[in-house]
């Protein structure tokens, strides 16, 4: 029987044959059933069928090992379009990290390699690869439901062979969409894994690389903090797997001294060692002294200086001594964390990186004087810089009845628009970052609602 079953080509068709022979000797047993004494031997004909039981139990389990084998097979057969997509992404995103690093480094770019030839082809397409893969129709197959019956036990119709879809009843097999997904670097433009990037609720993700460099100048410049993305800070959870012990430890201290208000750090008096020591708020009543747990030196959480126990102090000192530094030089003091601030383009509206908002002209906090929002000459020159980016250095002489009409609608939209909140950014030419002063000679952002100028760093992770 068994021979004759695996021998056939039509393994359904033979799964059937033998189900009905099931089916007989299920019959003839019942037939039997109650016709001996409970003590008897069983004949020769109760042990034969009981066999062929046997035998159809475990040709049946074979039976379900080869079609699970065949669906494996049919799969891969199936996938294999997609599967090779996703090798020749694999292999582009790492020659385009090899370009980035050589172009990073001032070396020439090397020629495209055949897997980034391949990628900027039309013919190239994630999309149609997957409609390529479209699973075929399987037929209906006989499925069993466990072991087969003994003899001379009853078995309901329903549960002896079920006819079903094989495909539900066996894994799905085939990449994961979501694991093998290709999203490109809001910072580098190079594209990873999507389980390899750090995503934010704009929609942007970043590369372990980008997000270290991001951290690495957060630790000393505090307009970066919080750290976010479009205005939407990055959770600890997201990036904390990706910075490696030490940068983490560096970044959660920085992030505690940062969110501590300018006006109330304390930092150890050595000029030698200047480490953050805390808010001055935390320190109890009548004891404004602090010990440095780096180099043990006391300060003074009142004056800021080295700790006095037993004699009064005054005011801080080097604060009086840096506002008139700031008076002689026209300068301003912010009156949140007493930085020295300087304006050479934009209006008398300051944002300090401690948050504070203040006039530049008094000093004040912002809407609390009559000093006039803009001054005239500042206007212009801001609005120059901005037609230069827009039109060209070169229409000052090329086209100067246009290049005029541009620096008048500049300082227009300058007025009208200069508390710009949600930015639209669009591609400019070289020049210097209106934000952090860095010079880019290849491409700068300019805003379409306000013309802010600036880098790509700054549209991120700044304004």
């Amino acid at each position: 029987m068994a021979s004759t079953l695996f021998d056939d080509d039509d393994l359904d068709s033979a799964l059937l044959v033998a189900q009905l022979q099931l089916d007989d000797a299920l019959e003839v047993s019942r037939g039997r059933k109650g016709k001996a004494r409970a003590t008897a031997p069983r004949t020769d004909e109760e042990i034969a069928f009981q066999i062929q039981a046997e035998e159809l139990s475990s040709w049946k389990q074979m039976y379900h090992d080869h079609t699970l084998a065949k669906s494996l097979n049919d799969a891969l057969d199936q996938d294999a379009a997609l599967l090779e997509v996703y090798r020749v992404m694999e292999e582009a995103a790492h020659a385009d990290r090899r370009v980035a690093e050589l172009v990073s480094r001032g070396r020439p770019v090397p020629r495209p390699t055949d897997a980034q030839r391949k990628v900027e082809s039309r013919e190239f397409s994630l999309e149609r690869a997957s409609r390529n893969t479209t699973p075929k129709p399987r037929k209906r197959v006989p499925v069993g439901s466990g072991p087969a019956p003994q003899l001379g036990e009853e078995e309901p119709l329903d549960s002896i062979w079920r006819f079903d879809v094989l495909s539900e009843s066996l894994p799905k097999p085939g990449p994961s969409v979501d694991r093998f997904k290709r999203v490109d670097c809001v910072g580098c433009d190079t594209k990873l894994r999507l389980t390899e990037a750090v995503s934010t609720t704009c929609d942007h993700y970043w590369c372990a690389g980008c997000l270290k460099s991001l951290v690495e100048v957060y630790l000393r410049d505090e307009s970066l903090h919080p750290l976010r993305c479009c205005k939407n800070a990055f959770s600890l959870a997201s990036i904390s797997t990706h910075l490696g012990r030490r940068l983490l430890d560096q970044y959660n201290a920085k992030r505690t001294e940062y969110e501590v208000s300018a006006q109330n750090r304390v930092y150890c008096s050595t000029p030698t060692c200047s480490a953050f020591l805390g808010s001055s708020d935390a320190q109890p009543a009548g004891s404004p002294d602090i010990a440095c747990g780096k180099c043990h030196a006391g300060t003074c959480t009142l004056c800021r200086n080295a700790a006095h126990p037993g004699t009064r102090c005054g005011e801080n000192q080097a604060v009086d001594q840096v506002r008139a530094l700031a008076r002689e030089s026209g300068w301003q003091t912010c009156p949140g964390c007493f930085t020295v601030v300087d304006l050479h383009h934009g209006c008398n509206h300051m944002t300090c990186h401690c948050r504070a908002e203040f006039c530049f002209v008094c000093g004040v906090r912002w809407k609390n004087c009559e000093c006039p929002q803009w001054n005239e000459q500042r206007l212009i020159d801001t609005a120059r810089m901005r037609a230069d980016h827009d039109i060209g250095v070169r229409a000052r002489v090329a086209q100067p009845v246009r290049y005029e009409a541009a620096v008048a609608r500049m300082a227009e939209n300058i007025r009208v628009n200069h508390g710009c909140v949600w930015h639209s950014w669009r591609g400019t030419g070289p020049g210097n970052c209106e934000e952090c002063g860095d010079y880019l000679p290849v491409f700068l952002k300019m805003c379409r609602n306000c013309n802010l100028v600036v880098c790509r760093r700054c549209s991120l992770n700044r304004v």
